[in-house]
């Protein structure tokens, strides 16, 4: 399984199917005309861990998670979920190892700010 299939798998938990049913996307395959909500991602950065003795078969590429919502109210609720998502997970870590680097949009601004944004390290044993 690749770290984009392992990423979509964690975040598909029940709470976060409950409000955006299986809508997580590579934000590269995000259908034309979907409805939100719905979430993105994409790798940002790749760390590729290393001992004494070079490199091991452990990898924690950098993932930023966007959730896409309609309101102030449904984008307060889906950081929410996605939240529980990663803290549920012993694998996904956010990036700035807290909630302080969550962005979430305002209602009344452009398109582009109806979003929840955050940094996700997901570390990968690379021999499963």
């Amino acid at each position: 399984m690749t770290p984009q299939e392992t990423l979509r798998t964690l975040l598909l938990t029940p709470a976060v199917a409950s409000l955006v049913g299986q809508k997580v996307y590579d934000v590269s395959e995000v259908p034309q005309g979907t409805a939100e909500p719905y979430i993105t991602f994409q790798r940002i950065s790749h760390e590729r861990r290393h001992a004494s003795g070079g490199p091991v078969s452990v990898s924690a590429p950098i993932f930023q998670v966007e959730g896409w919502a309609e309101d102030h109210a449904q984008r307060q609720e889906l950081a929410e979920v996605m939240l529980g998502a990663f803290d549920a997970d012993g694998s996904m870590a956010l990036a700035d190892g807290g909630t302080d680097g969550v962005e979430i949009g305002t209602e009344g601004q452009e398109d582009h700010t109806r979003v929840v944004r955050f940094e996700v390290t997901l570390v990968v044993n690379a021999l499963t």
